[in-house]
């Protein structure tokens, strides 16, 4: 494991053992109901999924972005076009993308959003999914 990877993995233990991670605010939230209308309606946000390439191969949400929170740091750069724009993190119940959220914060980004509940949610309320083959 190289040395940003080893930072990267400390310092996810730390965020989720300090309790960084915090209940999000409705304003820093997204529900499941209000992201598929934008969708539907073409006013989707750029939609980010942060868990590993297997779990975004069995589903993901459609047109969702994967980048790896152990990758973020190093792939990071591609979302620099979005960092004034929103952008909807999540993972598969929240700690990941909390944590994502918190480093971009930290690195600029003004718009980052939590979907509520998750995929975890989003698969229990059958909404649509894509898959790779």
């Amino acid at each position: 494991m190289d040395l940003s990877r080893a930072k990267m993995r400390l310092l996810v233990v730390c965020y989720l053992v300090f309790g960084v991670c915090t209940t999000a605010s409705a304003a820093e939230s997204i529900n499941a109901g209000e992201l598929v209308d934008r969708m539907n309606n073409g006013d989707a946000p750029f939609i980010l999924d942060v868990r590993t390439p297997e779990e975004y191969a069995a589903s993901h949400i459609p047109g969702a972005v994967n980048i790896p929170l152990m990758s973020l740091v190093s792939q990071g750069a591609q979302l620099r076009p979005y960092r004034d724009k929103e952008i909807v993190v999540y993972c598969q119940v929240g700690p990941r993308a909390a944590f994502a959220k918190y480093l971009m914060k930290q690195n600029g980004f003004t718009g980052v959003r939590d979907l509520q509940g998750h995929m975890e949610q989003w698969l229990t309320e059958g909404r649509p999914v894509e898959k790779q083959q």
